[in-house]
């Protein structure tokens, strides 16, 4: 909390520095050296509440968890610091000019800090919102699930559970984008469970939904990949793509068009799926597992998509996908790491095509 109180305080330092432009400083009066610094000093006093400012929103997000994004902002906060006691330093040397324009570039880099800062705070705020999203529909369908008695809905919440403590445990730990993906499945495995206890499969609305909250979830977990300096600024334009795409689906479904809703989601997803897996040039079997996984639930959201669609191409194009991806599984179980992950890029490149020939609803 304390962290996001200094957000808005520095936000608001934003708003109140941009209704006086810095270039609107008039410079020092070459003939008027009183004037010149008492104008100066001014700029330099400001600049000194706008990196104190800063240098608290930077401890801040660097206690969250040591990204690159996070230590390129400590970076700027070096720079600004030193920078102002450069100015500082001219300022007694009564160097009106080079205190002022050197304490500007001091301001620029501390507001760079605080950008990048609230990145991250703005990243750790969704993980703390999804985790508490996820734990509070734990515990209104625990009650319902319950009520059935039915097995197999009862072990779909267990594992749910188990999967939401190691997200929180992965939280404490600041293993963010490992929390992320626990909580996803965890989300995924109760709407599992509650639809195992009502006997009944998730409704058009429904599944969209839980695909659209999987793709979140996904970006999360990609974004979370970058600031930690994974990849580079192409991998970094997908992800921005995605997002959009993500969004434009988003809007669909609250328009009530879930099956153009469904048809974007999708894209995102594979969007999104695609950077992961560009990731994953050495990857670890656990992230391998889950990039399978997410791409076997993307699969059957595609098919189930085409199923209204009379198009053979994007039917054999789901074939072969689907085919790479049960290779990839066979692969992944006899530890070939490496061909596995082929094998899932080849399925991705298939299901991604497949997903951009439905035509729109």
């Amino acid at each position: 909390m304390r962290g996001h109180i200094r957000i808005i305080l520095a936000v608001g330092l934003l708003v109140a520095i941009s209704t006086t432009p810095l270039a609107a400083v008039p410079p020092p009066h070459p003939l008027s050296a009183s004037g010149g610094m008492k104008e100066t000093e001014q700029v330099l006093l400001q600049t000194d509440r706008v990196i104190e400012r800063a240098r608290d929103l930077v401890r801040d997000a660097g206690s969250i968890q040591r990204t690159a994004v996070a230590i390129q902002a400590e970076a700027f906060m070096d720079r600004a610091q030193q920078s102002q006691r450069d100015a500082w330093g001219d300022f007694r040397r009564q160097r009106w000019a080079q205190a002022a324009n050197i304490s500007l570039k001091a301001r620029e880099y501390a507001l760079k800090a605080i950008e990048l800062s609230q990145v991250e705070f703005k990243a750790h705020e969704s993980l703390v919102t999804l985790l508490e999203q996820t734990r509070e529909m734990a515990v209104e369908a625990k009650a319902e699930i319950r009520e059935s008695g039915r097995p197999e809905a009862i072990q779909w919440l267990q594992t749910a559970e188990d999967q939401l403590r190691r997200a929180q445990e992965a939280y404490r730990e600041t293993r963010l984008r490992q929390s992320i993906r626990f909580a996803v499945v965890a989300r995924d495995l109760i709407r599992r469970a509650l639809d195992a206890s009502r006997g009944s499969g998730p409704d058009e609305v429904g599944r969209v939904r839980s695909d659209l909250e999987q793709t979140d979830g996904l970006l999360l977990e990609v974004e979370a990949s970058l600031r930690e300096g994974l990849g580079g600024s192409d991998l970094q334009t997908m992800v921005q793509r995605a997002k959009e795409v993500q969004d434009r689906s988003w809007r669909a479904y609250r328009d009530g068009k879930p099956k153009q809703a469904s048809r974007l989601t999708n894209i995102a997803r594979e969007r999104a799926l695609a950077v992961l897996l560009h990731l994953q040039a050495a990857p670890d079997p656990q992230d391998l597992q889950a990039s399978l996984n997410l791409l076997s639930s993307l699969y059957e959201s595609i098919q189930s998509a085409a199923a209204s669609v009379d198009d053979e191409s994007i039917r054999q194009l789901l074939l072969r996908g689907r085919e790479h991806l049960l290779k990839a599984e066979r692969e992944m179980a006899a530890g070939k790491i490496e061909r596995a992950l082929n094998e899932a890029r080849a399925s991705e490149a298939l299901l991604r095509e497949a997903s951009e020939r439905i035509p729109s609803p």
